[in-house]
């Protein structure tokens, strides 16, 4: 299954860390947005523990969202283009 994960983290030291794990479950595909894919519950709870453990559940925002097959077929490529202004 796919899953979709965004964060909102102030503190850097915070923010790093949660980066780290969540980069040994799936690939960055935004600053603070993380695409995986999570096939079995006991990946899930792994995950999901880590994060509680590493959040400041009282400032820190996050949000997991899951895909089903369908949907993650519909995901897109965007890239961001950067244009030279004309002299």
């Amino acid at each position: 299954m796919l899953f979709v994960i965004v964060y909102g983290i102030a503190d850097d030291q915070r923010r790093n860390r949660i980066a780290g794990i969540l980069e040994d479950y799936g690939d960055r595909v935004q600053e603070s947005v993380f695409e995986m894919i999570l096939d079995a519950a006991a990946r899930y709870a792994s995950l999901h523990a880590r994060l509680e453990n590493a959040l400041d559940l009282t400032t820190d925002s996050s949000r997991l969202y899951r895909l089903c097959s369908a949907c993650g077929r519909w995901r897109g490529l965007s890239a961001r283009i950067k244009t030279n202004p004309s002299p």
